[in-house]
């Protein structure tokens, strides 16, 4: 065996290099210095100005996405037991954002679409000389008050002029009434503020700082919530997400110029011509072949003079001129109303 003493740590009997309790206690040592260096760190001023311009609007949209999801529930439950009105929407609205902001903003918490990206907002004033925030700066409580009445109150209060504007139809007031005249100044204000938020946005996407007009007027900022955190991106899910957004476009570009119907037509004569020719022999002969319901407005095919809707038939040859009978399989030539049939043509019974 060997004797030695090696960072204060008795060697009896074994090497130093393969020595396991040594290891650990060094590791253990170092670990907790790289923690204390860490703490350390996370308390320094963070740099600012760079958050990422996706990270902020991605934001947004989950924040949206959660209104919309708990709307949907809120709904579902009230309507059940009290069948809200669809005039109350702008309160139901408002309401449920004064929920979230509750719970997240006025608590000093992030809202969950910022949480998610590991943002936070900070105010300008909590920001020192040119290149360093405060870390953990809360919003002051005029800022938050501020931002509700902004984004909730003048939201709802929109919605609500909006409403009773074109409720009380003011558009269609004289000219020269004061009724005429607010309508077309609420218009004039609302293209100049998407005028204003398009120009927002674009210097947004510019800067990197104010992602809303709100923002800018209250003098919020967004900021990472722990700088040094990486933002992990897996190579293997995005190549997914590009691969299905590209095929998604690409569907989405070639079935408008599908003809949908005729394409399903195709396939049932190729694949399932005779258990339809079989399920429409069994219907009475006053029986649409298509719809298989009592044939309304009825109409012959010719010539084989089967009984159909005139919207069925009629239906189903705009959308594929080469649509057969569905009791026999013959091309149809021609159409005419079943009241007429006696006295024009000659149109056999019982066919099959």
């Amino acid at each position: 065996g060997i004797n030695a003493d090696y960072m204060g740590i008795s060697l009896i009997e074994k090497p130093w290099y393969i020595n396991v309790e040594m290891w650990r206690n060094s590791w253990t040592a170092e670990q907790n210095r790289l923690f204390s260096l860490q703490s350390e760190v996370n308390e320094l001023p963070q740099a600012r100005g760079n958050v990422l311009r996706v990270n902020q609007l991605d934001a947004v949209q989950l924040d949206n996405d959660l209104l919309s999801v708990l709307k949907v529930q809120f709904l579902k439950i009230f309507n059940a037991s009290h069948g809200l009105d669809d005039r109350l929407m702008p309160e139901i609205d408002a309401l449920l954002q004064l929920l979230v902001l509750h719970f997240t903003m006025f608590s000093d918490r992030p809202t969950p679409g910022n949480k998610l990206q590991n943002l936070h907002y900070q105010s300008d004033a909590a920001l020192l000389g040119a290149c360093c925030v405060v870390p953990h700066a809360a919003l002051s409580v005029w800022q938050k008050l501020g931002y509700a009445a902004v984004v909730v109150g003048g939201r709802w209060a929109w919605a609500r002029l909006r409403r009773y504007i074109t409720a009380l139809r003011w558009a269609e007031c004289a000219e020269n009434t004061w009724r005429k005249k607010f309508w077309r100044s609420a218009g004039l204000v609302e293209n100049i503020f998407q005028v204003a938020t398009l120009i927002n946005l674009v210097v947004f996407l510019m800067q990197g700082r104010y992602r809303s007009l709100a923002d800018r007027l209250l003098g919020l900022r967004l900021v990472y919530i722990q700088a040094l955190t990486v933002r992990n991106v897996n190579f293997d899910f995005m190549n997914r997400q590009l691969v299905w957004h590209g095929f998604a476009e690409v569907v989405l570009f070639v079935l408008p110029l599908l003809n949908l119907t005729k394409v399903k037509n195709i396939i049932v004569r190729v694949f399932g011509g005779g258990a339809r020719a079989q399920e429409t022999a069994q219907v009475a002969d006053d029986v649409c072949a298509v719809c298989l319901q009592p044939a309304t407005t009825a109409y012959h095919a010719l010539p084989c003079g089967h009984r159909f809707c005139y919207y069925c038939l009629h239906g189903s040859l705009l959308a594929d001129s080469g649509f057969v009978c569905p009791r026999d399989g013959r091309s149809i030539a021609g159409t005419v109303p079943a009241s007429a049939t006696s006295d024009s043509v000659s149109v056999p019974r019982g066919a099959p």
